[in-house]
C-alpha cells in the first residue's frame, strides 16, 4: 500500500495533473474568498466561502481521480497492480491516500486566507477550524467517490462525466426529495446529503455524528471500488 501511494503522489506531480488540481481548487478558494469576503461584505467569516466552495469540489476532484485510476486502466499499468502480491484493498487505499495527500497540500496552500483575515480583521478560530475540517471531510467523501466511479471505466471522457454526473445529483438530492412532498423521503435525503452535513462543520460547532458519516462513506466507497478492481484480477 504504502508503494502505490508513494509511486502514485509522485505520477500526480511528475505530470501536470496535481499542479491543474491544485491550480484549479485554489484558484476557486480565492475567488470566493475575494467575491464574499473582500468585495461585497468584507467579514472575517469564511463560511460562505466554504458552503460555496463545497459545491465546486465536483470540478477539480475527477482530474485527480483521472490520473489514479482511469489513465491506469488506458495505458495497461493497472495489470502490473493487479498481478502483485497486494490486495485489492490495499492497491485502491494507496491511490486514495495519494489523493488525500494532494487535497492536503492544497488545503496548505490556502492558509494563506486565515493569515490575511488575521492582519485585517478578527480571526475566527473555531468556526476556521470547523470549515477546514468540513471541507477536507467532504474531499475525502467526494473523492473516495470519485475513485469508485472511476475504476468502473478506462475512458477518461466518460469517467469526467460521470463523476460530474454523480456529483451534481448529489448537489440537487435536496430540491429532487422536496418535489416528492414526503416528509420521510426529504428526512432520508437530507441524511444522505454530503452538503446537509457539512453545515454543522461549517459553523464551528464539531459533530462527531457527522464525521462518522463522511468516514463511513468514504470507506464504503473504497470497499466498491476494491470489489471492482477484485472482479478485474480474476477476470
Amino acid at each position: 500500500m504504502i508503494a502505490i501511494y508513494k509511486r502514485d503522489l509522485k505520477a500526480l506531480y511528475k505530470t501536470p495533473v496535481g499542479y491543474v488540481f491544485s491550480g484549479t481548487l485554489l484558484l476557486l478558494f480565492y475567488v470566493l474568498f475575494y467575491i464574499f469576503n473582500v468585495y461585497t461584505t468584507q467579514t472575517s467569516d469564511i463560511s460562505v466561502v466554504m458552503g460555496n466552495l463545497i459545491y465546486w469540489l465536483f470540478l477539480p476532484i475527477p482530474i485527480l481521480t483521472m490520473r489514479l485510476v482511469t489513465e491506469e486502466y488506458r495505458q495497461k499499468t493497472d495489470q502490473l497492480l493487479l498481478t502483485a502480491p497486494v490486495s485489492s484493498f490495499s492497491i485502491v487505499l494507496g491511490k486514495y491516500l495519494a489523493g488525500m495527500v494532494s487535497i492536503l497540500i492544497t488545503v496548505v496552500l490556502s492558509l494563506a486566507i486565515p493569515i490575511i483575515i488575521s492582519i485585517y480583521g478578527e480571526l475566527l478560530g473555531w468556526t476556521m477550524f470547523g470549515n477546514y475540517v468540513a471541507l477536507i471531510a467532504a474531499s475525502s467523501t467526494f473523492l473516495s467517490i470519485a475513485i469508485f466511479i472511476s475504476s468502473l471505466t478506462e475512458n477518461l471522457l466518460v469517467s469526467i462525466i460521470a463523476n460530474w454526473g454523480a456529483f451534481i445529483a448529489l448537489i440537487y438530492l435536496d430540491d429532487l426529495a422536496s418535489l416528492t412532498g414526503s416528509a420521510a423521503i426529504i428526512k432520508i435525503a437530507n441524511s444522505i446529503s454530503p452538503f446537509m452535513r457539512f453545515q454543522s462543520f461549517a459553523y464551528g460547532q464539531f459533530s462527531f455524528g457527522d464525521l462518522i458519516y463522511y468516514v463511513s462513506v468514504a470507506a464504503l466507497f473504497l470497499f466498491l471500488a476494491s470489489r471492482i478492481l477484485e472482479k478485474k484480477r480474476y477476470s
